[in-house]
């Protein structure tokens, strides 16, 4: 499920399945990591920054595009997590890295970016696609789990596009109301219900994505 990133609240996530590696092994995957920003294109797959270390990201960044946030769990559960942002004082570019080890900011777990961001994740998703524009990239409809709480967003993608088996990245999506939908619309897939992403009373309310977290399989 979604984690809960303070102080953003529309968040668009990169993680990876990856063990931790020790300091100072990501020279590559910070040459990933560069390539992406050049681009601002989430690396995922075999491009994913695996190994990158706070130590790496702080000598190639400066100390001043380097800080921390307190991250917490759904619903206030679970441990907290101190994560590294990049550029947080440049809203378009800022992302937020959390680590397999985050005391010694080691190993990459993942990477996420505010709203309002320019960076677009596999299939060309991003901070204010839409549910139909989801489901395209996605090639199949998926199970949806309703709006205005932690759980919310893509429950199952039926084995589409961002289960990982044809991109090489496995996506986790969290929704919010489509401002430009009526209220009285947008509240009939509020709360703890299930849909289909072809189901009509959701389509109509097509929420927008404000959380991507692309997790990656190789």
């Amino acid at each position: 499920m979604m984690r809960s990133f303070s102080n953003a609240t529309c968040a668009i996530v990169l993680a990876a399945r990856a063990l931790s590696a020790p300091a100072n092994a990501g020279q590559g995957d910070l040459t990933a990591l560069r390539a992406g920003i050049s681009k601002h294109t989430l690396p995922c797959g075999a491009g994913f920054p695996r190994n990158l270390t706070r130590e790496e990201l702080v000598a190639a960044f400066g100390v001043a595009e380097i800080s921390a946030v307190k991250v917490f769990g759904a619903e206030g559960e679970g441990p907290t997590q101190m994560d590294t942002i990049l550029f947080g004082k440049k809203p378009a570019d800022r992302i937020q890295i959390s680590w397999k080890d985050d005391k010694a900011g080691v190993g990459v777990e993942s990477i996420s970016i505010a709203d309002g961001s320019k960076w677009h994740g596999p299939g060309g998703v991003h901070s204010g696609s839409t549910l139909v524009e989801i489901e395209k990239a996605n090639g199949k409809t998926f199970t949806f789990h309703g709006l205005g709480w932690d759980y919310g967003g893509v429950y199952h993608w039926n084995d589409g596009l961002f289960d990982g088996k044809l991109s090489g990245c496995a996506v986790e999506i969290e929704f919010a109301e489509n401002p430009t939908v009526p209220q009285d619309v947008t509240d009939k897939v509020e709360g703890e219900r299930e849909f289909q992403s072809n189901d009509p009373i959701l389509r109509a309310a097509n929420p927008i994505a404000i959380g991507i977290t692309v997790l990656s399989d190789q």
